[in-house]
This record gives C-alpha cells, structure tokens and sequence, in this order.
C-alpha cells in the first residue's frame, strides 16, 4: 500500500512538473525570479480555484527549495513566496 501511494505521489510530483515547465517555457533555472514566479502564479490564479493555487504555490517553493539545498541554483528565489490570504 505504502508503494501505491508513494508511485501516485511520484506521478503528481512529475505531472505538475510537465506543467510548470511547459507554462514557464524553456527558461534557465538561474534566470527564474521572485517577480516572475509572481507573475506566473497570478496568470495561473485566473483559470485555477484558491485551493490548486496553494498547491501549485507549495509545489513552486519546494521545487526550488530541493533545487537550491542540491546545489542546482545558487539562490532559491520562492524563498519569500507566500499564498495568498483566504477571506
């Protein structure tokens, strides 16, 4: 069952991947900003519900967290990116 949930968690983390990466275009990683994940999340916020937009904001900062702790980048520029306040 553990295998199960971890290969569905795989297939999601590699989806949202595919997704990020065709939305974003074929952008080095070292170019990525603050002021354009901002502007890509607040294209992205107009087509998806409040909820996916937390996802999809959590999954950006993890993303570039795991890539900056590897050593891919040498500055994580999610760190100061925050979801948006539910009213």
């Amino acid at each position: 069952m553990r295998s199960y949930h971890i290969t569905k968690l795989n297939e999601s983390i590699l989806s949202t991947t595919k997704v990020l990466v065709r939305e974003l275009g074929d952008l080095d990683i070292e170019a990525v900003t603050l002021n354009l994940l901002k502007d890509y999340l607040a294209w992205v916020s107009e087509r998806l519900k409040p909820s996916s937009l937390g996802h999809r904001i959590r999954f950006v900062r993890s993303l570039f967290r795991f890539a900056f702790e590897e050593g891919h980048i040498s500055r994580n520029p999610a760190l100061k990116l925050r979801e948006p306040k539910m009213d």
